[in-house]
């Protein structure tokens, strides 16, 4: 009788350990996939930020590029503004 009960809590602790070896098994899957999540969520992270520089970069540049040419316009307006007194300062001279 003690025979069969050594013999069934074995059986009971044999079959716990592959339970546990079962569920440790699946953890170490879990965190494996969670690591191989983790980094590619990294590189795409960096991949995103690296796409972020670039695009504020060339906004930098055409921002510099509008300024650039807005002062052009103004240089043009004000050399027209310029002109257009020489005409009528010349208008008058004639008339």
């Amino acid at each position: 009788m003690v025979a069969d009960e050594v013999r069934n809590l074995s059986r009971q602790a044999a079959d716990s350990s592959a339970q546990i070896r079962q569920i440790a098994t699946g953890l170490k899957q879990s965190a494996e996939q969670a690591r191989q999540g983790l980094q590619q969520l990294s590189g795409s992270t960096r991949l995103g930020l690296k796409k972020a520089g670039v695009a504020l970069g060339s906004m930098d540049e055409i921002q510099n590029g509008a300024v650039a040419r807005w002062e052009v316009v103004e240089r043009v307006l004000a050399r027209l503004a310029g002109l257009h007194d020489l005409a009528s300062q010349v208008k008058r001279m004639i008339v």
